[in-house]
């Protein structure tokens, strides 16, 4: 059974999850785009939720830029540059260098950007990250807009908060 949900602490919790997953992809398109969410979050309320959504869903249909998959793969790496390996930290140098020679932007990942991703995966595998485990920049799915909090299934749809 499906329930709108009206609470103010739990759409909070589910736009603050829902961000948390598709932050990266966001910034992939455009550093600009992950700034310009920051205002809308700081009024999270019940009202704030259609902008919300209309806002991530717009930056969805957004092609990927070079240098905001630059950036976010500078930013996700500094997740695990601590842990890495000498060959894992050359292979990482290796990688900002070759996305230097993409197209500025994309809508569908280049071989070196696969490639750069499919690295993360790899250190994170060896160095979870849960916070990197649940991004849909590194682990792509369609259903950006689901999302689990405190065990239950949330949607965000047309701006209305839903439980499975």
């Amino acid at each position: 059974m499906v329930e709108n949900i009206t609470s103010e602490r739990v759409i909070k919790n589910v736009v603050e999850r829902m961000w948390s997953t598709n932050k990266y992809d966001v910034m992939a398109r455009g550093y600009e785009y992950y700034k310009k969410m920051k205002p809308i979050l700081q009024r999270n309320s019940v009202a704030n939720v259609s902008l919300f959504y209309q806002f991530l869903l717009e930056c969805k249909s957004l092609p990927y830029s070079k240098k905001g998959v630059t950036t976010t793969y500078e930013h996700v790496w500094g997740y695990y540059k601590n842990e890495a390996t000498d060959e894992e930290k050359t292979r990482y140098k290796q990688f900002v260098s070759r996305l230097q020679e993409i197209e500025s932007v994309f809508y569908e990942f280049p071989d070196v950007v696969v490639d750069a991703v499919t690295f993360i995966r790899e250190l994170n595998e060896k160095y979870p990250k849960p916070y990197i485990t649940q991004s849909t920049f590194i682990y792509p799915k369609p259903e950006w807009n689901i999302v689990i909090v405190k065990g239950y299934l949330y949607s965000i749809v047309d701006g209305v908060v839903t439980k499975e």
